[in-house]
């Protein structure tokens, strides 16, 4: 793999490959491999990430003169991996600095780097918002100063070569497929000759094998040429299919030693204690009443003198039952016995002389009969309908 000096094309390039990637790659397929190969395959003849919604890809970047490639492909893979975890949004309002890593990392800049310095550098310190650390100014082929304020950084939790089998050529199609599913996207060195310069949409034609540039993919087309990766670069909008181009499988070495990147969610709140239930005072035992009784059903004759009951006589239609009602028995004779000092007119009055009408005297030393109780219990009822003044 050769490189080439980023600032003698149109458009800036910037990929040199990292001294000790080999080293890298075998240490990210032993702790890899076993993950790797347990991912579920993906079997679409189609699949685009740019497509999924909420989005996990963020609007189109531009590198501008600066040879920053790397930065802008690392960059994209730290990104989807924070969207995709939902730690981040990835409708456009919390990308992550480019510049950030340009001004504060120890990294070759505008003259060029390796992606894996960008996703090496998030997992041990994270990357700011754009929106905190200040804009991309880099463009014109220089770095700034670094800000000492960056703001919150995010992290990624880990990140890999996505080659199953550990290689460090062009990864196998289908371990890019797996990763670009599984992951959002993975980010990879290509050989970007001049004829990338004029690229305007549609399969991009030609080939090439002088690795210069560094890309994102994001998805893939069985149906197109043969099989195309949908690519994601960093030369603005106005460039390729709004940013974006297709490539043929195996073609302008794409997929080359292509790299991806995961985060874990945000910590979720602790659930909200539930209170323990207010205790409910048991309920006291209703003491048993007495028999429920029926209603009568003989014939009742009353008398009546200025509105006022005179008298009432029942004559229940059915045998009565000779039941013991001392109770019933005690308020009877009491209250037969005060009826001369009841008030004229008074509800007490009514009351007593109704329940005295009902139960023969004879029943006040002996027995009171189901039909009395009965007879009381029906006039009673019509008395309180009609009110003290029995007129109702």
């Amino acid at each position: 793999m050769s490189d080439v000096d980023v600032r003698s094309r149109s458009r800036a390039r910037g990929h040199k490959r990292a001294p000790n990637k080999d080293a890298m790659i075998h240490a990210s397929h032993e702790q890899m491999r076993r993950h790797l190969k347990a991912l579920p395959p993906a079997t679409e003849s189609k699949y685009d990430s740019t497509a999924i919604s909420p989005p996990i890809i963020g609007p189109i970047k531009d590198q501008s003169q600066c040879g920053s490639c790397w930065d802008f492909s690392g960059t994209c893979v730290v990104e989807v991996a924070l969207y995709k975890a939902g730690i981040l949004k990835g409708d456009g309002s919390q990308a992550l600095s480019e510049e950030y890593t340009l001004d504060c990392g120890q990294n070759g800049g505008c003259n060029g780097d390796d992606n894996t310095t960008v996703l090496a550098g998030a997992k041990a310190t994270g990357l700011p918002l754009t929106s905190a650390y200040g804009p991309y100014t880099a463009g014109s082929g220089s770095p700034g100063q670094c800000n000492p304020n960056p703001g919150t950084l995010y992290k990624i939790t880990d990140w890999g070569f996505s080659d199953s089998n550990g290689g460090n050529g062009i990864t196998a199609t289908q371990d890019i497929k797996n990763c670009v599913k599984y992951y959002g996207c993975v980010g990879c060195a290509v050989a970007a000759d001049s004829s990338w310069d004029s690229y305007s949409g549609g399969v991009m034609s030609g080939d090439s094998t002088s690795i210069n540039h560094d890309v994102a993919i994001v998805g893939w087309d069985d149906t197109m040429a043969g099989g195309c990766w949908k690519v994601r670069n960093s030369w603005g909008t106005s460039w390729g299919e709004s940013g974006y181009a297709w490539i043929p499988y195996g073609k302008f070495q794409i997929g080359t030693e292509s790299v991806f990147g995961y985060a874990t969610g945000p910590i979720p709140p602790p659930p909200t204690p539930v209170p323990p239930p207010t205790p409910v005072p048991p309920v006291p035992p209703v003491p048993p009443g007495p028999p429920a009784m029926t209603g009568f059903t003989g014939t009742v004759t009353e008398t009546y003198l200025n509105g006022m009951l005179q008298s009432s006589v029942a004559t229940p239609g059915a045998a009565a039952q000779a039941i013991n009602w001392a109770l019933i028995l005690q308020i009877i004779r009491g209250a037969c016995a005060m009826v001369p000092l009841l008030p004229v007119g008074s509800w007490e009055l009514q009351y007593a002389t109704l329940l005295c009408s009902l139960v023969p005297a004879a029943g006040r030393t002996g027995k009171v009969s189901m039909a009395d109780v009965q007879a009381f219990s029906d006039h009673l009822h019509l008395a309180q309908a009609k009110g003290p003044c029995g007129c109702k």
